[in-house]
């Protein structure tokens, strides 16, 4: 009688540790954000391995400060607890980050299957060991950003997939910056757009212009018959402009190198198609061709006196609706966040701000990287008022944007637990991932 009631309450301490097990590994979560990088440690500093996207369910393995430790279709890492959902407390995570890097030397299969083309460099990756990976990622992080040009017309997606959303086509010898590279995938900057292109559709600068002037295309600088489009004797020439940058390069994605201001005299090296090379004084330079004239501007007449008050009016009138932007966007402070929301029953982001500014009558393209391509580049030291600011998030060069509000201070829509708040520009995350800012207005 004594070994059956051994039996028996052997028997539900199995049953009973079996559910507990079965229970905490059955617990999930979701990702909410549009592209999430899952990490192979539990900080933005280690190695990416894989993407996910939103609405995917991971098993979650426990959690190690504000990341989870989960697995998802047979990969294992970590993922930041922001950008996603989980019901219920998670107890943490035992297993170190090192124990489970042997597991993550192939990890990288899955974002190369999406894209259904592997390149020689990924492959070696997945059949080398932890040493290749780190001497990889040094590699891709040592030079940036580049100068590159578009070997041939290509399109710029949103995210690095094949079948992602297009923001647009780039034409062949198109100037680009590169600033990041993962799995055959740069991530570019032009004038037009931003946004991921095939890394075998980009060229060094240097080399093509090498190519092309081999090939004819371009004109042979030793051979003054053949130059069409350069003209090499120098002419005096004028700042027609209250002031313009002079860039280092042609193209307007160029260094700075200083500005000059109305009726600055230039002395015209060479032209080169849209651009002038500059001499002034002992710098030298590039100007677009329209922002130089043959004499002096006259000083202010009285019709030219006219023209100066209707832009301070102008400048007054802008003012005014950016004050008014500002004041609307704060009625809608605690207001929940909700992933593709656009109301004030939940926005996300770049919900919000479509939301405001189609109020003001402009109508914002729906995504942060959409939006970041609309009104004009304003650089971070002159935000007015009304301006959107654009900041990264996990794999997306562009994946957060808010509303500018003065004192170095921004609006927006943070995530599920805040809602709509207001944050400082200097807040350490916010200034890690600032990108760009554009006026609306």
């Amino acid at each position: 009688m004594t070994i059956k009631k051994s039996y028996i309450i052997l028997f539900f301490m199995i049953l009973f540790l079996g559910i507990h097990i079965v229970s905490n590994a059955a617990q999930t979560g979701v990702i909410t954000g549009e592209t999430v990088k899952m990490r192979d440690g539990a900080s933005l500093e280690a190695k990416l391995v894989m993407l996910l996207s939103v609405d995917d369910e991971v098993e979650v393995l426990g959690k190690e400060g504000d990341w989870y430790h989960v697995t998802f279709e047979g990969t294992t890492g970590y993922v930041n607890a922001n950008y996603m959902k989980v019901e219920g407390e998670v107890e943490d995570s035992e297993i170190e980050p090192q124990e489970n890097a042997v597991d993550n030397t192939t990890v990288e299969e899955p974002v190369q299957n999406a894209v259904t083309e592997n390149t020689g460099a990924n492959q070696n990756t997945a059949n080398n060991t932890t040493t290749t990976a780190e001497e990889q990622e040094e590699q891709e992080t040592s030079n940036f950003p580049i100068e590159k040009m578009i070997h041939e017309e290509v399109e710029v997606k949103i995210i690095p997939l094949i079948y992602a959303e297009t923001v647009g086509i780039l034409q062949k010898d198109t100037t680009v910056m590169l600033t990041e590279e993962i799995n055959g995938w740069g991530y570019i900057y032009s004038e037009e757009f931003s946004g991921w292109v095939r890394m075998e559709k980009l060229v060094d600068k240097a080399s093509n212009n090498s190519e092309q002037s081999t090939n004819g295309s371009q004109p042979n600088k030793t051979n003054p018959q053949d130059n069409t489009e350069e003209t090499s004797s120098e002419t005096k020439a004028y700042v027609n402009v209250d002031s313009v940058n002079v860039r280092r390069e042609a193209s307007t994605s160029s260094e700075i190198v200083t500005s000059v201001t109305k009726n600055t005299e230039v002395i015209i090296v060479k032209e080169e198609n849209n651009w002038c090379q500059v001499r002034i004084g002992d710098t030298e330079g590039y100007i677009a061709k329209q922002y130089l004239s043959d004499t002096r501007i006259n000083e202010v007449t009285s019709r030219s006196g006219d023209f100066e008050r209707t832009k301070r009016e102008e400048k007054a009138e802008v003012e005014n609706k950016a004050e008014q932007v500002v004041s609307y966007a704060k009625n809608y402070l605690g207001s929940p966040y909700v992933s593709g929301g656009v109301d004030p029953s939940g926005f996300d982001c770049s919900g919000y701000t479509y939301y405001v500014y189609k109020n003001f009558g402009y109508t914002l393209p729906r995504t942060a990287a959409s939006q970041a391509n609309q009104g004009v580049l304003v650089e971070k030291t002159n935000l007015q008022i009304g301006d959107l600011v654009f900041f990264s998030q996990g794999s997306k060069k562009i994946g957060h944007v808010g509303i500018y509000i003065g004192n170095n201070s921004f609006i927006h829509a943070v995530n599920p637990q805040k809602g709509v708040a207001v944050t400082e520009l200097t807040d350490s995350y916010y200034t890690r991932n600032y990108v760009t800012a554009r006026r609306i207005l």
